[in-house]
């Protein structure tokens, strides 16, 4: 397989991005959404699309690759995910203390005002840095943060995930069995995104493949993709009533489908390679993390003096320009600073085995 770069694919994860924003902005006031508002605001399905859109990446760029080290791996993993998001929880918590005002939330829902609702202590600090602890409310600080939770357990499960993809056919599927019906018989749900995950890893070991059948019934593809990535809006029947985590296999599919779609779209191919997409797509993990305290801070401190599509607009474009500042002089040092320590840390492996 040739090694590509999809970037497409970071203009889809920043469309993605831009769809959890939009979900929590229109949470912010009890309203009913319209149709085509609901289209462009499923945060969760956008979630989703995320844990696919890693396993894919993750594992198209390593499953072939004869350098791939799982301590070298883990290493830029955590280098690549940790310093934006440490940046991200001190932003927050900065929000919060200095403009932060809770008796300024009048018509807001109930689940905006409940979201900053915890006091926040130096323990619920360090659990939330860490991403650990017993009764660990993950939400106090930055809602968004679970999903780096699943991004981190995820990522020291992939090596597990190319090895099995490297072995034959058969324990590919064995591995996917497995991760389904963990969730049910351990009774632990959130399992299931795992299984998501490495439904994206799986996707990279066939995507060739599944290319070749597709790919003159791209129309199609995207119809059936669209429909089953926003299923839970086009839905008649609803799996809650059964097992809720359906929903989000059938999200899942979707979320392949417009994967495949895009990587086959040169419309969008060309699209993807404008200084907007590129910024879109560079930013996305960042505007992720900062958008949301952002969005908390802002509506308590101006509720009273701005509509509030004044107030979304003013967090949108705020949140992109920490974005970029947090992309420019974090994110992309401490990727260079990660690779130089699996550099070193390969150096001394060679002197320490005298090669």
């Amino acid at each position: 397989m040739n090694n590509r770069y999809f970037t497409e694919l970071d203009l889809l994860r920043g469309l993605a991005a831009l769809s959890v924003f939009m979900s929590h902005a229109t949470g912010i006031y009890q309203t009913e959404k319209s149709f085509l508002l609901s289209i462009f605001s499923d945060g969760h399905a956008a979630v989703i699309l995320f844990f696919v859109l890693s396993g894919f990446v993750l594992t198209y760029n390593n499953l072939y690759s004869k350098s791939f080290n799982y301590k070298n791996f883990i290493i830029k993993r955590i280098f690549r995910i940790y310093p934006v998001f440490i940046v991200s929880i001190l932003c927050a918590l900065c929000l919060h203390e200095f403009f932060y005002d809770k008796n300024n939330l009048f018509l807001t829902s109930e689940w905006f005002q409940n979201i900053w609702s915890i006091s926040i202590n130096e323990t619920l600090i360090v659990q939330t840095l860490f991403l650990v602890g017993p009764s660990y409310d993950h939400s106090a600080i930055n809602p968004v943060i679970w999903t780096l939770i699943v991004e981190m357990y995820a990522s020291f499960l992939l090596p597990i995930f190319v090895y099995v993809l490297r072995l034959k056919t058969p324990y590919h599927f064995v591995l996917l069995l497995i991760l389904f019906i963990a969730p049910v018989v351990l009774n632990i749900p959130q399992l299931h995104f795992f299984l998501v995950f490495y439904i994206g890893s799986l996707y990279a070991k066939y995507f060739e493949i599944v290319n070749a059948y597709f790919i003159n019934k791209l129309k199609l593809l995207f119809f059936i993709s669209f429909v089953l990535y926003l299923y839970k809006i086009f839905s008649i029947y609803d799996f809650d009533n059964v097992i809720y985590l359906y929903n989000d296999y059938v999200i899942t599919f979707g979320s392949l489908g417009l994967i495949l779609f895009v990587t086959n779209s040169q419309s969008i191919i060309k699209f993807s390679s404008n200084s907007f997409s590129k910024f879109l797509g560079k930013t996305s993990y960042p505007f992720y993390l900062f958008h949301f305290p952002i969005l908390l801070a802002m509506v308590s401190s101006l509720n009273n003096k701005f509509s509030l599509l004044e107030i979304i607009i003013m967090s949108y474009f705020l949140s992109s320009i920490l974005s970029y500042l947090g992309h420019r002089f974090v994110e992309e040092i401490f990727i260079t600073i990660g690779k130089s320590v699996v550099q070193r840390f390969n150096k001394v492996s060679l002197k320490m085995w005298g090669k």
